[in-house]
C-alpha cells in the first residue's frame, strides 16, 4: 500500500448505504441522571460489557456497568464497587476490570466481580491468557502479572525519551504472546490532560487549552522481556487511540483543542521512525474513536459539534463513518436520538460492531435484513 496516497487534507462524504444503520439497543433514560460509559468490550458476537458511572445533576456518581449475552437485545445493569476505567474479556466468561483503586476479576461474564489487589493510576488492562496480564499506568509505568492478576511487578521498559513522571501510558495491547506495545503521551511542558470524562475531573473541564503533548509507543517482540521506545509521531494533541495495523504501522487518533485548525485527525504512524500520514479529518467532525476493518477500510465514530467550539459541554449529533479514503467515505444513518460528547467503539471480528456514548446509549450496526421478521 502507498501510505502517501492516504494523505488527505479534504474529505468529501458520499451518501450512505441504504441498508446499513446504527440501531439504539440500550438507553439509560432517567430524570436528572446520565450513564457515562467509559469503556466497552465485546468478547463474542453475543457477549458485550460497557462500564462507567451514573452521574446525577449534582455531579455525584456511582460506578456501574451493563452486560448483554444475546448480542444486545437485552442488557442487565451491574453494580460496581469502584470507578472503572478499562474492561477486558479473554472470552465470554473471564474478564478483568481496571478501576481507580485496583484490578478486579470476573468469571461469569461480568455479573460479579472479585477484587484481586490494590493499584492506583491504572489506565488500561490486557491479558494474553488466563494467567499473563499487563496494566498501563500514569507515571510511565507498566506492570505485569503471571498469576491471573493477583500479584503485579514493574516492567523494565528500557530507556524512555522523557522522565517517567512526565509520561502517561494509556494503552497496552498484545497481538500474540510475543508482540505487544504500550502507547501514550509525555507532558514535558505542562500538566497532563486526562482522557477521562469531565465528571471525573471537573477542574479539567474549566480549562480552555491543553498543554502540548508528545505521543509515542514502546514495543516488545519477545513477550515483554525487552522493550524499545520509538520516536514521537506527534508533538501536539491528545492521543485518543493507538492500534497496530498492517505493514508495521499503527492507527492513531489525535484530538486538538479550540485553538487548532482541525478538531481531530486519524493517521497512520510508524512507531519506530515517528513518520505519520493523515487518513481522515474534517472541521465539522470531532472524531472520538476508530477501528480498522478488513481491506484497508476504517470505521469512525464522530460527533458533529453543536456550535463553532469543539469543546462545549453540550452533546452533539453522533456521526458514524465508514471508508478507506477520498470519495469512499460514507456516513451511516444513526438513530435520531443519539447525541454525545464522547464515544467508544467495540467489535467482534469484522461483522459485529457496537458504540457506547457518555449519554447512556449503546448502539449496534445493523442491516435492514437483520431487522426484518
Amino acid at each position: 500500500m502507498n501510505f502517501r496516497s492516504l494523505l488527505l487534507f479534504t474529505v468529501l462524504l458520499s451518501p450512505a448505504l441504504a441498508d446499513e444503520r446504527w440501531k439504539l439497543q440500550y438507553f439509560y433514560d432517567k430524570l436528572d441522571e446520565t450513564f457515562v460509559f467509559q469503556s466497552l468490550v465485546c468478547s463474542s458476537a453475543v457477549h458485550c460489557m460497557a462500564v462507567g458511572a451514573i452521574s446525577d445533576k449534582d455531579n455525584h456518581s456511582r460506578p456501574a456497568g451493563v452486560v448483554t449475552t444475546d448480542g444486545g437485545e437485552h442488557w442487565t445493569q451491574v453494580e460496581l464497587k469502584e470507578t472503572p476505567f478499562s474492561v477486558f474479556f479473554l472470552n465470554e466468561t473471564l474478564g478483568w476490570l481496571a478501576t481507580d483503586k485496583g484490578v478486579w476479576q470476573s468469571q461469569d461474564g461480568g455479573m460479579k466481580w472479585e477484587k484481586l489487589g490494590k493499584l492506583e493510576n491504572i489506565e488500561d488492562v490486557f491479558f494474553t491468557d488466563a494467567q499473563h496480564g499487563w496494566v498501563a499506568l500514569v507515571g510511565g509505568r507498566v506492570l505485569s502479572s503471571d498469576d491471573g492478576g493477583k500479584q503485579w511487578k514493574d516492567v523494565d521498559l528500557g530507556a524512555l525519551p522523557y522522565p517517567k513522571d512526565q509520561i502517561s501510558f494509556e494503552w497496552v495491547r498484545f497481538a500474540d504472546a510475543k508482540s505487544g506495545f504500550v502507547a501514550g503521551s509525555a507532558y514535558p511542558y505542562g500538566e497532563r490532560r486526562s482522557l477521562r470524562p469531565d465528571w471525573m475531573d471537573p477542574e479539567r473541564a474549566r480549562r480552555f487549552h491543553s498543554p502540548p503533548t508528545i505521543s509515542f509507543a514502546v514495543t516488545t517482540s519477545d513477550g515483554g522481556a525487552t522493550w524499545h521506545a520509538g520516536k514521537p509521531f506527534s508533538n501536539y494533541g491528545v492521543l485518543l487511540h493507538y492500534q497496530p495495523v498492517a505493514d508495521g504501522h499503527a492507527l492513531t487518533l489525535l484530538q486538538f483543542d479550540d485553538g487548532a485548525e482541525w478538531p481531530s485527525q486519524i493517521g497512520l504512524a510508524d512507531p519506530v521512525t515517528g513518520t505519520s500520514f493523515i487518513i481522515f479529518r474534517r472541521k465539522d467532525r470531532v472524531i472520538k474513536d476508530v477501528l480498522p476493518l478488513d481491506g484497508g477500510a476504517y470505521l469512525i465514530a464522530a460527533i458533529e459539534p453543536p456550535g463553532l467550539s469543539t469543546s462545549l459541554p453540550i452533546p452533539g449529533k453522533m456521526k458514524m463513518i465508514r471508508g478507506s479514503g477520498g470519495s469512499t467515505w460514507k456516513e451511516i444513518p444513526v438513530d435520531y436520538r443519539a447525541v454525545a460528547r464522547d464515544l467508544t467503539l467495540a467489535s467482534h471480528g469484522n461483522t459485529d460492531f457496537w458504540v457506547a456514548t457518555d449519554t447512556g446509549m449503546i448502539l449496534k450496526l445493523v442491516t435492514d435484513s437483520q431487522t426484518k421478521p
